[in-house]
């Protein structure tokens, strides 16, 4: 009878089927029994297989390559074991070489020599690849354009929103935590494995900002309001009128921030190029911007009104006046007979939240809590397309009608001048014709990309019409090419396109769920 002595550690499982595969053993060959020595099984083997193995000692690694075994599965006979500096040649020839602990490999040769069955010791460990992080940025102000909290039921909080975050001179605005490299990984067999850098995050600085010494800090080098769109930042220094907009100012023109205290009377015209804020009232008035433009009251008209902005415009009321934004219109009272154009949201949630009269348009959403109201509520409300692209995309098909004339103009004139004169050809005004000829074709083909990125962006599939408390009949929906006029007082509705059945649609606001990223956008 034969005893092998393993680990009392290792589970039985294992231990039969390696006295399976290994030794070709079944399980009416032995039996497994606890030793006086609590830390090891004896292995008590009946019956010897006729082919006997001869001492077998195998080194492997895990899948990675970042840990290093050996393997003993000793005789079953009284042959004399195999000398220590076996096991280091086959330790050699396996290629297991950085970080080999040599105390462990003798230890398990001294349980070797005792009969004792070793499974997958480590003997040796590398060191794993650590890819880098990626650059993080702090933002040490109140962000201007974030989106403000939607609860389940579609509500927007907008009580609170103020489109610019105002900074004084040594403020630290933003810190960039850099990249970092990682550090590469060794396999137990000496080999290296590359890691991943982590991603840079590059602000540019714009006016009014400076980046310390160290390179990660964002300091404001003078007062002013905030621009940050996550890949710049600026402070624009602030015209301020305190008090009214009128005779004693004239019209405002300035290509930064104008903070008006009081009102614009009627009649005047300010530009602001960062954006506007009005503390007072303004009425007949004219009011543009690339940026936000804020009016704190509100805006009274006869009809002669305009705010233009690349931004978002923010107001209390409106009446009668047209509004155009190339992102979001936040009305915090109501709007009357209005005309309301917006690139993506216009939102009407806080306090009386009415919208009704005029025309609104926008691109992907209305969130309202009135819609229309008695007696005004024959108006339209349009969704799914951004106002501004037809104009654009007319502009661009102009350019390119005029430089194809012109391609064609320098192609007739060459084929004249070559035909007249055939010593012309490859003369270098022809060549200068046909320089301005390849020119122009390049600009046509530009305005053809910049035409298709146009009108790939100003499809949205998921427009809606939400309307929070009442929405009256008389009111006209229009999604794309197909409208729908409410017929009768509805409550609590969220108006969508069914693509299925190319129609307006409305469910009840609690299941708006329904239709959010599933159902009829499928």
């Amino acid at each position: 009878m034969t005893i092998l002595r393993i680990s009392s550690s290792t589970p039985i499982e294992v231990i039969r089927v390696t006295l399976s595969d290994v030794y070709g053993l079944k399980v009416s060959d032995y039996e497994i029994t606890e030793s006086i020595d609590p830390a090891y099984k004896n292995i008590e083997i009946y019956s010897v297989p006729d082919i006997l193995i001869d001492n077998v000692v195998v080194f492997s690694t895990d899948t990675d390559q970042y840990v290093g075994y050996i393997s003993i599965y000793p005789q079953l006979t009284n042959l004399y074991p195999e000398p220590f500096d076996y096991m280091i040649n086959l330790l050699n020839e396996s290629g297991i070489c950085y970080n080999v602990d040599y105390d462990v490999i003798r230890s398990a040769y001294d349980s070797y020599i005792n009969k004792e069955l070793i499974i997958d010791k480590v003997v040796a460990r590398g060191k794993k690849a650590i890819n880098g992080k990626n650059a993080e940025i702090t933002i040490h102000f109140d962000e201007f354009n974030r989106r403000p909290a939607i609860d389940d039921l579609g509500r927007v909080d907008y009580k609170t929103v103020d489109l610019f975050a105002v900074a004084e001179k040594g403020d630290i605005l933003l810190t960039k935590k850099p990249a970092t490299d990682g550090t590469y990984g060794i396999t137990v067999r000496d080999e290296h494995v590359r890691q991943s850098k982590g991603t840079d995050v590059e602000i540019h600085i714009g006016e009014g900002v400076t980046l310390n010494e160290t390179g990660i800090v964002y300091v404001s080098t003078t007062s002013g309001y905030i621009h940050f769109d996550s890949k710049k930042i600026a402070v624009s220094e602030v015209y301020v009128v305190d008090n009214n907009v009128d005779y004693t100012t004239g019209n405002i023109s300035f290509n930064g921030l104008v903070h008006v205290r009081g009102d614009v009377i009627p009649g005047f015209k300010v530009y602001g190029e960062d954006g506007i804020i009005v503390d007072g009232i303004c009425q007949d008035v004219e009011l543009t911007s690339k940026g936000n433009i804020v009016l704190r009251t509100g805006i009274k008209s006869t009809g002669n009104s305009l705010i233009m902005a690349d931004g978002d415009v923010s107001f209390g009321y409106a009446e009668n006046v047209k509004i155009y934004s190339k992102r979001n219109i936040i009305i915090k009272k109501y709007a009357y007979n209005c005309e309301l154009y917006a690139g993506e949201r216009i939102i009407a949630n806080s306090a009386e939240g009415i919208i009704a009269g005029g025309v609104v348009r926008a691109f992907s959403e209305v969130s309202v809590k009135h819609l229309g109201s008695s007696g005004n509520s024959n108006f339209s409300v349009i969704l799914g397309s951004k106002y501004f692209v037809e104009e654009e995309v007319g502009v661009i098909r102009k350019e390119k009608l005029r430089l194809i004339d012109a391609i064609e103009k320098i192609v007739l004139t060459v084929k004249r001048a070559e035909l007249s004169q055939p010593d012309n050809v490859g003369h270098h005004k022809i060549g200068k014709l046909l320089e301005m000829k390849a020119s122009f074709s390049s600009l046509v083909d530009d305005l053809d990309k910049k035409e298709k990125g146009l009108l790939s962006d100003n499809v949205v599939r998921d427009a809606r019409l939400k309307v929070m408390n009442k929405a009256f009949d008389g009111v006209k929906v229009m999604f794309h090419n197909s409208s729908y006029t409410i017929k009768e007082e509805m409550n609590r509705v969220v108006f969508y396109f069914d693509h299925k059945y190319n129609e307006v649609a409305w469910v009840n606001i609690k299941d708006m769920a329904a239709i959010e990223g599933n159902g009829e956008d499928k």
